[in-house]
């Protein structure tokens, strides 16, 4: 099974290193324009193949990822119907949000609202097991026009001291277009 995992982190590091198309500067526009966020110079744009093969077992994989050449630090948005997104709504989501993190056995490290850019966001930090590491992921959650954004900054929980800043960093610059 190991044997498997390895050769899948391989071909996912080979599909991405191939596969992504360099942004412009820092600043992206992402969800056909409906979001920008402030990323790292070195991110790409993940073609849909590598998200693909990347979350090949998610029902709701992400719509839109930036990741670094590796793949292994990630920041993706989406946009879904299936939660109420008024910002009343939020205690609501982020009550369901953590339910259904909590059922995949990962560590919850806090769970909070935000303000963004005069914006509410749910924030709930948490380590996930990925195929060989721990992963930390930042989860973000708000309301756009009647649906709800949501996305995740992640990176492996080892470079926790390195990415931390960087990745809220981002998320501070979250901004509805």
């Amino acid at each position: 099974m190991n044997l498997n995992k390895s050769i899948l982190t391989i071909i996912i590091m080979l599909f991405s290193f191939l596969s992504y198309s360099q942004i412009d500067g820092n600043k992206v526009k992402m969800l056909s324009a409906k979001i920008e966020v402030s990323l790292p110079d070195n991110f790409y744009r993940m073609t849909q193949e590598a998200i693909d093969i990347k979350y090949p077992y998610n029902s709701n994989k992400p719509q839109e990822v930036y990741t670094d050449k590796l793949g292994e630090i990630n920041f993706t948005a989406s946009l879904r119907e299936n939660l109420p997104t008024e910002e009343r709504h939020l205690p609501e989501v982020k009550k369901v949000l953590l339910k259904n993190i909590k059922t995949r056995g990962v560590s919850i490290v806090s769970d909070k609202f935000i303000k963004i850019n005069n914006k509410v966001y749910i924030l709930i930090e948490f380590i996930s097991q990925g195929l060989d590491k721990k992963i930390y992921n930042m989860l973000y959650a708000s309301n756009l026009n009647g649906k709800l954004l949501i996305g995740n900054f992640n990176f492996p929980n080892n470079e926790y001291d390195k990415k931390y800043n960087e990745a809220k960093y981002a998320l501070n610059t979250l901004k509805i277009l």
